[in-house]
Formats: structure tokens, sequence, C-alpha cells
């Protein structure tokens, strides 16, 4: 974290969480708008990931070097590029696109938690109790969460919120701390 102070207040961090509390007020009180915007960013993002492997792929083909080899570079490219401008062009779709992979992490964070949980049982059985009921309510809301897109939507559109007031909170407290 950056730090404004040599000795007293930190006017960064109170600046810095006054910026996130008004962020989270938003995302809380605008949710699809919150989820457009962040379908924007993925798709600028994609874009430009994709736009990126293409040039690596042809630095490639011209004599570079890369840890990847040229024909991926070329696929994730054109693949990057045609999600990014897919993700900008149809925001609709990317936003669906989103509440599914919103939904499917969900999912493979559970699955990943239950193969898990039996390094747990050595610690104790209350550890691994927990980590299998809570693994399997993932499992379940997960499921519902592919079964009706709308609540993946605003759940996520939600926790984006709540991130934006934890780091309000957090940098609040380096305020004055």
């Amino acid at each position: 974290m950056f730090s404004s102070r040599n000795e007293g207040f930190g006017w960064v961090e109170l600046i810095t969480a006054i910026l996130f509390f008004i962020a989270a007020y938003f995302a809380f009180s605008h949710p699809i708008d919150t989820l457009e915007t962040i379908t924007i960013f993925f798709g600028i993002a994609a874009l430009l990931r994709g736009i990126l492997s293409l040039v690596t792929y042809f630095r490639v083909r011209n004599g570079g070097t890369s840890e990847s080899s040229p024909t991926i570079l070329l696929v994730f490219g054109i693949v990057g590029i045609l999600v990014g401008l897919a993700f900008l062009f149809f925001s609709g779709l990317g936003t669906a696109v989103l509440s599914y992979a919103f939904a499917v992490w969900f999912l493979v964070d559970s699955v990943e938690g239950l193969s898990r949980a039996p390094r747990y049982k050595r610690r104790g059985t209350g550890l691994y109790w927990t980590a299998i009921v809570l693994n399997v309510i993932g499992l379940i809301v997960g499921v519902l969460l592919i079964l009706n897109p709308l609540t993946a939507l605003f759940t996520f559109s939600y926790l984006i919120a709540l991130t934006f007031v934890y780091f309000g909170v957090l940098n609040l407290f380096l305020a004055f701390a």
C-alpha cells in the first residue's frame, strides 16, 4: 500500500478508502451497470491479450523465442481478439458468459476443496467436516447459479461491491493506524 505519511495521518489511505466506499455504493445500487462495466473491462483485457499473443507469434515466426509454441500463440491471439470483440460489441453475450463463468468457478473451487478435504482429517475431524460441508454447499450454490444465471449476475455484482467495502475498510484502518 502507498503510504502518505512520515509521521501522522494517512491522507492517501483515507482518500483511497472514500473512493472504494463510493465504488461499493455504486456497485450495490447499480448492479447491472457494474456488470456491464466489468464486461467491458474483460473485453478490453481479452482483446489486448489476443493482440499481445499475435505480436509474440510474429516475433517468434521471424526468429524470436518464446516459451509457447507459435501455433498456440496464433490460436490464443485469434481467440483472444474474437472474445474481446464479442464482449465489447455484444455486451449481453459477455454478461451472460460472466454469469456462467462465476457459477463454474463455484463448482470447480468446491470440487477442488472436496479433493483436499481428506488432508484435513489429520488436523481434526472438525476441520475435515467443515471443509466437506462448506464445499458441498459450494457445489449446491454452483448448480443453482448455473440453473439461474440472473442470480449469478447479481451475486457477482454484490461480491464486487463487498470487495470494494473490504478495501475501503482496510484503507480506512490504514489511514488511522
